[in-house]
């Protein structure tokens, strides 16, 4: 999106008239915001400031690394930005009124219409004659400030010169980087007995975008994150906030499941299984929610229980499709990478593998005529489809024995991918007991 010409604006007396009110409604927040941290132990700031920026040359502040909730409460008192916040941040009391007079947009995260829309806000609010700076943490979550992982694009795409800040937190015993620990009393009590915990804010030249960074946004923030990377000298990793937030979902889950969600790249999966991050998320859930074993992972017996299959060869194959590395057991990246087959359209040969599987009724590995007439009966295939399938794949049959080759059926379903949906999608489809987000 690239900048606009300023659109036209209330009368000079009526913006200055709410400026006003704004400032004198938010002068008690701008208070409770550092009373806040004064309880914190923060008793003074150290801010570095390259150059003389204003709103105006930079009107999107992009602050990295994002450790706490305090820098929100020094930007509160010390810039009174507009920021993004959460829809739920609406219904708490004092705090989503403190948001509404500090212009929030409130996005559903996990929502792209609401986050579409938030961009369009954030771009009318920007284009005014004297806008108001708002504020981004590209991270997208709180880290533990070793590193910078990837930058989230949406501070980038609107084209606007942006204004970075590094935040540090030097320490010598108590780091006050609060993922994993921000709600624990223990940990607020240390932090209120610290003598003094110190933050550094470092704020940057302008970086005015190129026309290839306009148009490539993902470039503008590598480059921007580069910036703040060097000035904290820290390394940059690729995780993202779906990777942070896909193992924040298993801390209270057996090991297997942790590690799985530490190591499985969420950028990777949604390439290549043809999925969301949200549909990822959801996956999950449901695989929290089987009959797992005390390490996180799905047995024969627990698969077994949810798909309500009667021991059998069928059953014991469907469950080794599950499991390709023949351990027994299914991990949280096989049950995707295996499940999410069924609707990726980008994995047309194992989604005929999996229908050729799913029609074998007896388990034999070999699908007869009569298993496959079956099938298409219980899916309800048109009557001419099926005996015009039935003819072409008869001759495949070998020596009499009635069975038909796979090569010929992958060759049908690809002239009838109809056909093969309804294999896959058919509510006798065991392995959809499986997922929910069919």
């Amino acid at each position: 999106m690239i900048r606009r010409p300023p659109r036209s604006t209330l009368s000079s007396s009526s913006a200055a008239s709410d400026v006003y009110k704004r400032q004198v409604l938010l002068s008690p927040v701008r208070l409770c915001a550092r009373g806040i941290l004064f309880a914190f132990s923060f008793w003074w700031i150290n801010v570095d400031v390259e150059g003389n920026p204003s709103p105006v040359d930079a009107p999107v502040l992009v602050v990295a690394s994002h450790c706490s909730t305090f820098e929100l409460l020094y930007f509160i008192y010390q810039w009174q930005p507009m920021f993004l916040c959460h829809t739920t941040v609406q219904e708490v009391p004092f705090l989503g009124k403190c948001a509404q007079l500090m212009e929030a947009v409130f996005v559903e995260r996990l929502d792209e219409t609401s986050r579409r829309e938030a961009l369009t806000i954030i771009d009318q609010c920007l284009t005014r004659t004297k806008p108001r700076p708002i504020i981004f943490f590209p991270e997208g979550t709180w880290t533990n400030g070793q590193c910078l992982i990837a930058f989230k694009t949406a501070a980038f795409r609107l084209g606007f010169p942006v204004l970075p800040i590094a935040l540090q937190y030097p320490h010598t015993s108590l780091n006050v980087a609060a993922v994993g620990r921000a709600g624990t009393c223990f940990f607020m009590l240390r932090m209120m007995l610290q003598l003094y915990n110190r933050m550094d804010v470092h704020q940057l030249g302008v970086h005015t975008p190129t026309l290839e960074e306009i148009k490539n946004p993902s470039l503008f923030a590598d480059n921007v994150r580069r910036v703040i990377a060097r000035k904290l000298e820290l390394e940059t990793t690729e995780h993202t906030h779906e990777d942070s937030h896909l193992m924040e979902l298993t801390q209270d889950c057996g090991y297997h499941l942790r590690n799985a969600a530490a190591t499985l790249d969420v950028a990777s999966v949604q390439q290549h299984c043809d999925i969301s991050a949200e549909a990822l998320f959801k996956l999950l859930h449901t695989f929290k929610e089987l009959d797992l074993d005390s390490t996180g992972r799905l047995d024969y017996r627990g698969f077994l229980a949810v798909t309500e299959l009667p021991e059998t060869a069928y059953s014991h194959n469907l469950f080794q499709y599950l499991d390709p590395s023949r351990s027994a057991r299914v991990t949280f990246a096989d049950y995707v990478q295996r499940l999410t087959v069924i609707k990726n359209k980008q994995a047309a040969h194992q989604r005929m593998q999996l229908a050729y599987l799913l029609c074998n009724k007896s388990g034999s590995g070999k699908l007869t005529l009569a298993e496959m007439d079956a099938a298409c009966e219980n899916v309800n295939v048109p009557e001419a489809r099926k005996m015009a399938g039935m003819q072409m794949l008869v001759p495949g049959s070998r020596g009499g024995a009635d069975w038909i080759r796979f090569d010929l059926f992958a060759q049908w379903l690809d002239q009838n991918r109809e056909v093969l949906n309804m294999f896959l999608l058919s509510p006798s489809n065991p392995l959809l007991k499986l997922i929910k987000w069919h």
